[in-house]
């Protein structure tokens, strides 16, 4: 009886055995599931990493390009310079130059997608330059056909000058020849002095008439030069309020532009914050799961080892001692194990529950004392 009675222990404490070795594999098969994903996890952060620093470079090199474009110099050139001929803008294929290095077709197609708005707003200004180049240069054709047309009032006013003044003279060289062939028939005083006074009247609005000639002509040239001076302040005037306007529409835009520059500079600023600390939790997570798995690998060959220890040692005790077999050894052999297990219990904190459940098993708890001990060490006995 107590040979059966042995044997059915042994029986019941190595399918307990097998069945705390199908747990703990249960939990290894979970452990390396949860690395998996985290793994996978760790995989998603990297390419979202990678894609926010590609779009942080196209970034830089929109600012790049946004920085380096000639404003201050057109400005100064314009200042000094009539002819307002702005500098060459920089162009996408120009980035290597002076700047970052040489990009592939592909990167160059996609950055002047995301960049588009500044090559939109390069496109507007040379439009815009363009438009003002035409219009001075028609301002240039109005200004020359005003001088043609002060020029040739001068010409003419330089020969009704010259008229008048060849008219003034042959009246006066036919007063003269009049008053010598009247000296010679009039004898008469009161006869001379009517000649004299028709003479002087005749003089007097000879003098007359060339002033309103002149007068007349120089109305003429004041009233074109008005005119003229008239339309190239009107078209003048235009041109400063067009400009004008379009100033403070770039003012605007660009005040808008830089707003959206220090919003994505902010922006990127956060995404690679988060990013540190995503990678900084990753590392803890790894170097957790990798103390874990160590620690599990440990405890799972001690345990291993342990059966087999046991195994070996019932074998040899059942081939030498088949029929003295007492209550003493038994004894032993169970103290034995409850001496390794709680040894093992109070030294891993891990695998607590496990060490706990073999000591039950071996004192021969009941289902109902084990429900009782997890529900009041539950907390204390999680991993």
């Amino acid at each position: 009886m107590c040979r059966k009675a042995s044997q059915n222990g042994e029986r019941i404490d190595k399918e307990e055995l097998f069945d705390q070795l199908n747990s703990w594999l249960e939990a290894l098969a979970e452990n390396e599931k949860h690395c998996y994903e985290l793994k996978n996890q760790n995989l998603a952060l990297k390419r979202t990493n990678c894609e926010i620093r590609g779009k942080l470079k196209e970034a830089e090199l929109e600012l790049w390009i946004y920085r380096t474009e000639p404003r201050r110099e057109a400005e100064i050139r314009n200042d000094y310079i009539n002819k307002g001929k702005w500098k060459r803008s920089c162009s996408a294929e120009q980035i290597g130059h002076n700047g970052p290095p040489l990009l592939r077709a592909q990167q160059l197609k996609k950055w002047k997608g995301v960049a588009g708005t500044c090559f939109r707003e390069v496109n507007n200004l040379r439009r815009r330059l363009n438009i003002v180049e035409n219009d001075r240069l028609t301002q240039i054709g109005q200004v020359s056909i005003l001088r043609g047309e002060l020029a040739l009032a001068k010409v003419q006013a330089i020969h009704s000058a010259a008229v008048a003044k060849f008219a003034e003279e042959r009246g006066r060289n036919s007063l003269e020849f009049n008053e010598r062939n009247n000296e010679k028939w009039k004898s008469v005083p009161e006869l001379a002095e009517t000649n004299d006074f028709c003479q002087q009247n005749e003089i007097s609005q000879g003098s007359l008439r060339i002033k309103k000639r002149r007068e007349a002509i120089d109305e003429r040239e004041r009233s074109i030069v008005s005119e003229a001076l008239r339309r190239q302040f009107t078209t003048l005037k235009e041109d400063r309020d067009k400009k004008v306007g379009e100033q403070q529409k770039v003012v605007e835009e660009l005040k808008n532009e830089r707003k959206k520059v220090s919003e994505l500079s902010e922006q990127l600023n956060q995404v690679t914050a988060e990013c540190e600390l995503l990678r900084r939790e990753n590392g803890m997570y790894e170097q957790k799961c990798v103390e874990m798995d160590r620690d599990r690998q440990k405890m799972y060959l001690v345990m291993f080892r342990k059966g087999q220890q046991a195994a070996s040692s019932n074998k040899n005790q059942k081939f030498e001692e088949e029929e003295e077999m007492d209550e003493k050894t038994e004894l032993q052999v169970v103290t034995r194990f409850l001496h390794d297990a709680f040894f093992y219990y109070l030294l891993s904190k891990g695998s607590a529950r496990e060490h706990l459940q073999a000591i039950m098993t071996m004192l021969n708890f009941t289902p109902e004392q084990k429900d009782r001990i997890y529900n009041q060490r539950g907390k204390s006995l999680q991993p």
